[in-house]
């Protein structure tokens, strides 16, 4: 793998990545779709959502493990009680826009508070825009109010509320798993028709992530033979 470059910047965001596996690959993907419930007879699973109802022999999962972890009770109650014991961290993320002109901090990758105010800041200086320049600001969830958010920012960017051009803020799901969670993956790969996906497995990062995808449709294509 030395080959490669282990960082990647898309300038549309990682979504578009998605996109083209999607596309390339004639997937079909459902959106606004819940699973309320899923259960097995004769090796065929039944997927009840609130609109329709799928059938398949194999079945992937890529939510966290909580979620994962209720879909399973009734299919696979072995696995899921190892997936919903692991915790979850909440948190929250401002994502602000500004013009370059109104701002006169300097590029950076990003900030970290020497007090409570804010967990990090990321910049996005990584991929210049020739008029603005977007900073996404990591707070605990349920701490601050919008506008308190909004005031944080702007102490720390130096600016006033009406120099922010655009601004959206977005609620964060992530496992957190402890020390009693090591070896999940030996603890759940029990079943060969059922397929769990996600970055809380081998570590948090992105590679972990894709290292588990790769692993499980290695196994998934054993299963095949």
């Amino acid at each position: 793998m030395e080959e490669f470059p282990r960082k990647y910047t898309f300038r549309t965001g990682i979504k578009a990545f998605l996109d083209l596996i999607v596309k390339k690959n004639n997937l079909s993907v459902i959106h606004n779709s819940e699973v309320q419930s899923i259960s097995v007879k004769d090796s065929l699973y039944t997927i009840s959502t609130n609109g329709e109802t799928y059938q398949t022999k194999k079945i992937a999962f890529a939510t966290d493990p909580q979620t994962t972890g209720r879909l399973l009770k009734d299919i696979a109650a072995d696995i899921s009680g190892v997936l919903s014991d692991i915790q979850l961290s909440r948190s929250e993320s401002l994502n602000v826009v500004v013009e370059k002109d109104h701002i006169s901090l300097k590029e950076i990758a990003g900030i970290i508070p020497m007090d409570d105010a804010f967990s990090s800041v990321v910049a996005r200086d990584t991929v210049l825009h020739p008029l603005y320049r977007g900073f996404t600001f990591h707070f605990e969830d349920g701490k601050k109010t919008l506008g308190e958010q909004i005031k944080t920012a702007c102490e720390v960017l130096n600016i006033s509320e009406k120099d922010i051009v655009e601004h959206s803020s977005t609620k964060h799901l992530l496992p957190a798993p402890r020390i009693k969670d090591m070896n999940i993956a030996e603890r759940i790969d029990t079943h060969k028709d059922i397929y769990v996906l996600g970055n809380y497995l081998y570590g948090l990062s992105l590679e972990d992530c894709a290292l588990r995808s790769a692993e499980e449709y290695k196994r998934y294509k054993t299963s095949l033979m």
